[in-house]
């Protein structure tokens, strides 16, 4: 007599696999599941060595970096250091150039409004001190002393003065009568943008 099995097909499947699950020895389960943590220890270690290996390059770059910047900083602060002086020596120069007297174009200018027989013994401009020069308008004081026939002479030199485009805030200072008959005077006015025309 022929045995039969009465179990449904999905049952005998199922017991079918159970008995070869079972059929595995422990030693292959242990080293197949060797070989596949060994597997993983080495994608691991070969991960770790891969990204130490771009951190220090990333490093090496970063202090490369921080070098040229260093380096560039130091440059920067020199260029700053040398236009700051370049300024400096610039105001100096135009501070210089609007108080500067053009001497030819004074001297020509009082020749023309100095009345006939009147005659200047002295002229003095006096520069503005640094703390005016500093200020928005500096002023040069332009003095004159000299010797008129009369005080109508004297006071025809004032008015000629006030002809001048580069002379404000004409005043008499002293004015007197000489033992020759001559009256001595003594003028004085502001310059405007330091004589410059």
């Amino acid at each position: 007599m022929r045995a039969v099995n009465l179990l449904p097909l999905d049952a005998r499947l199922q017991k079918q696999r159970l008995s070869a699950v079972n059929s595995v020895s422990p030693t292959r389960v242990v080293r197949v599941g060797g070989a596949a943590a060994a597997a993983l220890v080495l994608l691991l270690a070969g991960v770790y060595v891969h990204e130490r290996s771009s951190v220090h390059s990333k490093q090496q770059k970063l202090a490369q970096t921080d070098a040229q910047v260093a380096s560039l900083q130091t440059k920067v602060a020199r260029i700053q250091a040398t236009q700051k002086a370049a300024e400096s020596r610039l105001a100096i120069i135009q501070s210089v150039s609007a108080t500067r007297m053009n001497w030819d174009s004074t001297l020509m200018d009082l020749a023309r409004v100095v009345p006939s027989g009147v005659y200047l013994t002295s002229l003095t401009v006096t520069s503005p001190t640094a703390a005016a020069v500093s200020t928005a308008a500096p002023a040069t004081t332009f003095t004159i002393a000299g010797s008129a026939p009369s005080h109508v002479s004297t006071a025809s030199v004032l008015d000629r003065l006030a002809l001048l485009p580069w002379l404000t805030n004409i005043e008499l200072q002293t004015s007197g009568r000489q033992s020759d008959g001559t009256v001595s005077f003594s003028i004085q006015g502001t310059v405007t943008s330091g004589g410059n025309r």
